[in-house]
This record gives C-alpha cells, structure tokens and sequence, in this order.
C-alpha cells in the first residue's frame, strides 16, 4: 500500500500506484492520485482533487474550508464525496450501473437533476464544476 499521510503542505502532491491503494490525508494543496488497481482515501483535503483508479473505490473528504474542485474516475467501484460549508459547486455525476445519491445538510442542495444514470447535483450557489464518474458502482456526496 502506498500511503502519503498527515503532511499539512502547501504544495501539490501526485501519488500513485499501479497495485495498491493510495491514502492521502490533511492537505492543503492540490492532490492527484492514481492506482490501477486498488482504493483511494483522500481526508481532510483543503485544495482540488483528481482521483483514477482502474478497478477500486475512490473516497474523498473534503476540509471544512476546501472549495474543490474534485474529478473522480473510476471503472469498476463506487465513489463517495463529502463536502463541508465552504464548497459551493455544481457536481456532474455518472453511474452507468449504480445509483446517484446525495444526502446530508439538505438545505444547502439547492439543484438536484438526475436522470437515468447520469445528471448534475448544485451544492451552495453553485461555482466550480467537478465531475464524478463511474461505470460499475455507485455515486454518493454527502453535504455538511
């Protein structure tokens, strides 16, 4: 497993792996990780995010203060976003066999349009774009 943790930098970070999962954990920068096969877990990210994997699940959890973006690809797994106050985008998600969901601080979900397996979620007043993707699994973005 490789793993980048507990670094608080200000500058971006790209880890990846072609077996293996890839842990990112509290920074304040952006961050790119890439694993062929295995999971990503970004936490307490406080920048742009992009994360690929192949065949694995992708977790990303936004800081408080992150205003994003994120670009999550996957092929074979589901990916899960949370979102904290200061993030204020629209998200276009796609789950060509799975489900789109999102939940949490409903208040703050101010446009929600899917359709079929694909369509866009606004958090705040909208802002950024980021883009969620999946073919096999599910997409989820919890709102706090």
């Amino acid at each position: 497993m490789d793993t980048c943790k507990a670094c608080p930098c200000d500058v971006a970070v790209s880890q990846g792996t072609s077996t293996g999962n890839v842990t990112i954990t509290n920074f304040r920068a952006a961050v790119r990780a890439d694993t062929a096969t295995g999971s990503i877990k970004i936490r307490a990210q406080d920048g742009p995010v992009t994360a690929e994997s192949a065949t694995g699940s992708i977790v990303v959890d936004l800081a408080d203060q992150s205003t994003g973006p994120v670009a999550c690809l996957t092929s074979t797994g589901s990916i899960s976003l949370s979102v904290g106050p200061a993030f204020h985008g629209v998200i276009a998600a796609h789950a060509n066999n799975g489900s789109i969901t999102a939940s949490g601080s409903t208040d703050r979900i101010t446009g929600r349009d899917i359709q079929n397996h694909g369509g866009t979620i606004t958090i705040g007043s909208g802002g950024a774009a980021s883009t969620l993707k999946t073919s096999t699994g599910s997409v989820k973005v919890n709102v706090r």
